[in-house]
């Protein structure tokens, strides 16, 4: 990275306090795993015992956004990328990450990103590891962090990113620019060997490519023991990524031009094959959300016996937002088409549109009281809980209520139904009643808002 680059305290301490307004919501799921669900038809929704329901004892973590950062840029910086950051590896444990960037294969400056410490947020050697199901929203250039020109600087290096483990290797409670570079200098060349480097240990692409007006995805999934001891994980190792994604806006038939209109983006995380009584797999499955009401608590005790409670109902038909999905799949992102491909070059520059799925909620809808629904792909839309009927339900909440709180508090663009906003879930984990499953690493509902800044 240039000389030029401020990565040394006011930096690592602006994004230090970024990530801690990530927000993350390990919760997992610990009712029964049946498949029934409110239905269209009035009943009331409050009967979960038999729905795929998580554990809401697990904390949401609010932002702390701790002292302020002095600006040291020339003027504001206005960000126009955003770089979203997601840990979805069920068995890898709490991970701090390196990110830096140079000439191919080495390291010029890098950062070691973490959840700070909310007694010390500023202080970088409390950092620990991003918890599974975590989510961190990044938007740059951001003053303190790095300026736009420097932001475009990157376009002539390489940008590497990699996780280190759960314990932290900085030692001074100040941001030691040059510790970081040395702790992650060290990881990374126990990447290579006589034989090269082991790609399969990071990230890395051309800087060229976090250009103004974009939205990127960086990820960790899949399973470090894979079919040792976590059902679904044979042939799923752990892995890393990225994804470009696709902001066009799709065509939403039907539209009265009042209701919220959301582009949806979906990640398949989960390597949960479905167990025998439990529920259908969830692989190659199509997705929907299912918009339903607020329920209302009654007030009216009167003699009728009736309380006034208002049950929550569908408020308009279901939505598909991802056809025939299944584990390691994307919706809604931009697709390298390999070399040698037509119409492309010897390059990955040539790509093909995935765009994101529209999504019209509909008028009394609650984006929290809704539901995700997972089916057979091909098998036509029936209401779960009805006879016959091989669905999986899953409640939005209180994974989406986690993530609204956390994020409105740290100032970040809200997530849920949202008006003209590109939203993106990802699906992980699994119902952690599984009987068949010997670890219990619980479902996962991730949200981010993806939108360009």
């Amino acid at each position: 990275m240039t000389n030029s680059m401020r990565w040394g305290l006011t930096s690592v301490t602006a994004l230090g306090l970024i990530v801690a307004g990530s927000a993350f919501v390990g919760c997992s799921s610990s009712s029964s795993g049946g498949t029934t669900t409110p239905d269209d038809t009035g009943s009331d929704d409050s009967a979960t015992d038999s729905v795929v329901q998580p554990d809401t004892s697990g904390d949401t973590v609010t932002p702390d956004m701790g002292a302020d950062v002095p600006d040291t840029n020339p003027g504001p910086a206005v960000p126009d990328r955003k770089v979203t950051i997601v840990h979805v590896s069920p068995d890898a444990g709490a991970q701090l990450f390196c990110f830096g960037a140079g000439a191919a294969n080495t390291l010029g400056k890098a950062l070691i990103i973490g959840k700070p410490d909310a007694t010390a947020p500023t202080d970088a050697s409390k950092y620990t590891g991003f918890a599974y199901g975590s989510v961190a929203p990044i938007s740059i250039p951001m003053d303190g962090l790095i300026s736009k020109a420097e932001v475009d600087a990157l376009s002539s290096l390489t940008v590497y990113a990699f996780p280190i483990g759960a314990t932290n290797p900085l030692t001074a409670t100040a941001h030691d620019a040059a510790a970081m570079l040395t702790a992650c200098t060290a990881k990374f060349n126990a990447f290579k060997s006589d034989a090269g480097i082991d790609t399969s240990k990071f990230i890395s692409f051309s800087g060229a490519k976090l250009a103004a007006g974009t939205s990127t995805v960086l990820y960790a999934e899949g399973c470090t023991s894979p079919g040792a001891t976590l059902a679904g994980c044979a042939g799923k190792p752990f892995s890393l990524g990225y994804k470009q994604f696709d902001l066009s806006t799709p065509t939403f038939a039907g539209d009265s031009g009042t209701s919220p209109k959301v582009s949806f983006h979906f990640m398949h995380a989960s390597p949960f094959p479905g167990a025998t009584g439990v529920a259908p797999s969830w692989q190659n499955v199509d997705v929907y959300l299912l918009p339903m009401s607020k329920p209302v608590a009654g007030t009216d005790a009167g003699p009728d016996g009736d309380t006034g409670a208002v049950a929550s109902t569908a408020t308009g038909a279901p939505q598909l937002i991802a056809t025939n999905v299944q584990y390691g799949d994307f919706v809604g992102v931009q697709v390298p088409v390999a070399a040698g491909d037509a119409g492309t070059d010897a390059s990955d520059s040539g790509t093909v549109s995935n765009p994101p799925q529209p999504f019209i909620s509909p008028a009394n809808t609650s984006d929290v009281s809704s539901y995700l629904v997972l089916m057979p792909h091909g098998v036509t839309f029936c209401a779960p809980g009805t006879s016959g009927c091989v669905a999986t339900p899953l409640p939005l909440d209180p994974w989406l209520s986690g993530y609204k709180a956390a994020f409105a508090a740290g100032g970040y663009p809200p997530v849920g139904f949202v008006d003209a906003t590109h939203q993106m879930i990802v699906l992980s984990g699994s119902p952690s009643d599984d009987a068949t499953n010997p670890v219990k690493y619980g479902l996962n509902l991730a949200w981010a808002n993806v939108s360009k800044p």
